[in-house]
């Protein structure tokens, strides 16, 4: 089994938020062919398909596979890597206002785990639109799987076009 680290960068996106959602994971292996995934689900949140795009990416790895996920979702990071040992000991549930009350998501965030459960992952957030050039590209690849057209869609999904292999070749130049 190889020792290099799987890189996977993920994102999710839903417009309206709850409505149309879309996921991506694009898995960078040292010496492979970079995979680029993509999915819709209808009737979803933004927090659901920031997960899923996660949860597909990890389906891509073996058992035992070092893996880094890098997100610009804190709902995700700070979900899988600070809160949901507590959720766990608490039944699912999380403190509002002095009440314990159901966690959200609990079918994605055990799917997650499960995964990760198999495998050696470390999490990395990294911020949105800032200029990473495959976080870009996770974000366009899941909006784009929503379905909205151009017509309806945001300032900030029009503002880059450009093809996953562009970016493979700009994040390569610059090392």
């Amino acid at each position: 089994m190889s020792t290099e680290k799987v890189i996977i960068y993920t994102d999710g996106a839903c417009f309206p938020n709850p409505g149309n959602g879309g996921w991506s994971a694009i898995i960078v292996r040292q010496g492979a062919e970079t995979e680029f995934l993509s999915g819709s689900s209808k009737r979803v949140t933004n927090n659901q398909m920031e997960i899923q795009g996660a949860i597909e990416g990890l389906k891509r790895t073996k058992e035992g596979e070092s893996v880094l996920i890098v997100s610009d979702s804190q709902y995700l990071i700070r979900g899988v890597t600070q809160w949901v040992a507590n959720w766990i000991a608490h039944n699912w549930t999380h403190k509002v206002s002095r009440r314990f009350v159901p966690c959200k998501n609990i079918p994605h965030w055990k799917a997650l785990l499960a995964l990760t459960s198999k495998r050696a992952v470390e999490w990395e957030w990294v911020r949105g639109h800032s200029g990473d050039e495959m976080n870009e590209l996770a974000d366009r690849m899941a909006f784009e799987a929503t379905g909205v057209t151009p017509k309806t869609m945001p300032w900030w999904a029009k503002k880059k076009k450009h093809s996953p292999e562009d970016s493979l070749k700009r994040t390569a130049a610059t090392g």
